[in-house]
């Protein structure tokens, strides 16, 4: 194994309760440190093990438990929390974390109208450290169960579109450098950048170690029984464009990808599930890796498209033989022999972190004039994981529009019963053509804006 899988994020998934955010009448402490500590405890044993490994860790995460279930209302008397209150508890726990040291954090979905449409801007726009997500659909039993059995699809997936043109409007800008309520937008907002942290999430099951759809399971669904305390879980996502590529070009077709990939991947993966197996103990729980394919903005050789590019049968991402490698690699990414898996196990195309998806953004970009569009990206979800991911669109398009696309990705999840989320940047002031200016973020690579038709 000449290259190195990176691990992108050890995400520690907690679950909280309102009673959490009181001061103990013992310690007369807040509790919700006590519980912040815990995970980070956790979080740096298993991150210094995979350093001790030589295993780069980029980032550190905690994700939790629906926040309706914990910061909406009052633990003494059931009240709810008003704007400012929340803004207080928000505050807080965005200082806690900065002394821990964590610069992610989930706060997991928002379940009801009300969380989507006035709680996840006042989320945004709080911290860079805060992610938070909308539940359009939820995960079924079956396959064969339709979304048109929940009736409150729509309405969820029309405040959602509407939530994500208003956090687009956070980083709205006058000509004098300031925003509507005449104040410098903080740079977490700027160029439509707000929509990093906040997705439409469909069928998605808890334990997704990846922001911003990460998050905890409900507490209804705890297991009752008898255990002192429920144990904080973990889990481990990935980096790993150049493992791809050093494989897939070694695969060389596609009909490699079931023997080949499938096993030299799994060999990558046994070393770091052995050492997070170690840190197990009655209170940490480690809940697997997601072995999705997740690109890096290395240029020589990060892109999952690029890696992709490599087998016979795939000239160029998103022509004839697209579908057929994306659903070949998905399922050897879900049956990988001896890996513990959660989260997507897909593939990962996020267009603003995949240098080789934002140059096929561009007509310039291809050999054949054709350009990548969203219709082809839910086209290509359908057989493998995470949906439609980092694609700046008009900062003028219509909620309807965006509608559309949230309900047309719940259509797919809903259908075959798999996870997927919708995570798109409207950009103000930008048009279909346009080139975004993501230069602040070192997470992103830049992109010509898609169109929405």
């Amino acid at each position: 194994m000449t290259a190195r899988v990176t691990v992108r994020t050890v995400t520690a998934f907690l679950n909280l309760t309102s009673a959490d955010l009181e001061v103990d009448a013992e310690s007369g402490g807040w509790r919700l440190k006590e519980r912040i500590r815990t995970c980070v405890e956790l979080l740096r044993t298993v991150e210094s093990k995979l350093t001790q490994s030589q295993y780069t860790v980029q980032t550190v995460r905690i994700a939790t438990n629906p926040f309706g279930e914990w910061l909406i209302h009052h633990a003494a008397d059931g009240a709810k929390r008003d704007a400012a209150s929340i803004q207080t508890v928000l505050n807080d726990l965005d200082a806690l974390l900065q002394q821990e040291g964590v610069e992610f954090f989930s706060l997991g979905p928002a379940s009801s109208l009300d969380e989507i449409t006035n709680v996840v801007p006042i989320i945004v726009q709080t911290s860079h450290r805060f992610s938070c997500s909308a539940i359009i659909s939820e995960t079924q039993n079956t396959s064969s169960t339709a979304i048109s059995d929940d009736s409150n699809f729509v309405d969820r997936a029309k405040a959602s579109a509407q939530t994500i043109l208003d956090i687009a409007a956070m980083g709205q800008t006058k000509h004098d450098g300031s925003n509507e309520n005449n104040e410098p937008p903080p740079s977490f907002v700027q160029n439509g950048l707000g929509n990093f942290r906040f997705c439409a999430a469909a069928s998605c099951r808890p334990f997704i170690p990846f922001f911003p759809g990460a998050k905890s399971c409900s507490n209804r669904e705890l297991a009752t029984d008898g255990k002192a305390a429920t144990p904080v879980r973990f889990a481990i996502g990935l980096e790993n464009g150049n493992i791809a590529t050093q494989i897939l070009k070694e695969c060389k077709s596609i009909s490699r990808i079931s023997t080949t990939f499938r096993d030299q991947f799994a060999e990558h993966l046994r070393p770091i599930q052995a050492i997070c197996e170690t840190v197990e103990r009655e209170d940490w729980k480690y809940l697997g890796i997601d072995t999705s394919l997740n690109p890096s903005l290395d240029p020589a050789d990060g892109s999952i498209a690029a890696a992709m590019e490599q087998l016979e049968e795939l000239h160029e991402f998103g022509g004839p033989g697209t579908l057929g490698v994306a659903a070949e690699l998905t399922k050897a990414l879900q049956s990988l022999p001896g890996i513990q898996r959660t989260g997507y196990c897909g593939l990962m195309l996020p267009v603003c972190e995949d240098r080789r998806l934002a140059e096929l953004a561009s007509s310039s970009g291809t050999t054949e004039g054709r350009t990548l569009r969203i219709t082809d990206l839910l086209s290509i979800s359908s057989v493998c994981g995470v949906g439609v991911d980092t694609v700046p669109v008009p900062g003028d398009c219509t909620v309807e529009q965006v509608t559309g696309l949230i309900l047309d990705v719940a259509g797919i999840a809903s259908r075959w019963n798999k996870s997927l989320s919708l995570r798109i940047f409207p950009v103000p002031d930008k048009s279909v053509g346009d080139v975004t200016a993501f230069e602040e973020s070192p997470y992103m690579v830049n992109s010509k804006i898609f169109s929405m038709q």
